[in-house]
């Protein structure tokens, strides 16, 4: 199962631990760790820029995961506009990199096909 988990790096209200927690977990339901935390599989590719750190971890030539702890936000959605409740221009657009991330997600060809024989 696929996930992107964005957060910011002042957030007060979200804690930046439950990012690396879900970003532990995902991993682990995705095979990439054990229960240890221990790497079984894929590649873990991290880049520091300026907006923040993003990490991506690949399996099979495939982004399963993504992380980006964006610089300077708080409790807002990044890359947007400062005018609107909840809403930072800090950061990467987030729209822009959910939809980067997950308009490569696709469901195995079985697991479709099976969900209309039911």
């Amino acid at each position: 199962m696929p996930a992107i988990i964005v957060h910011g790096e002042l957030d007060s209200v979200v804690t930046q631990a439950n990012a690396e927690q879900l970003t532990r977990q995902f991993l682990r339901l995705n095979g990439f760790v054990d229960a240890a935390g221990n790497r079984r599989a894929g590649d873990a590719r991290t880049e520091t820029h300026a907006d923040g750190v993003v990490s991506d971890y690949v399996k099979n030539g495939r982004r399963i995961v993504k992380t980006s702890i964006v610089r300077g936000l708080g409790h807002a959605w990044a890359g947007d506009d400062d005018t609107v409740p909840f809403h930072s221009s800090k950061g990467q657009d987030s729209s822009a990199l959910m939809w980067e991330f997950l308009k490569h997600q696709r469901r195995p060809a079985e697991t479709v096909r099976d969900a209309f024989v039911a």
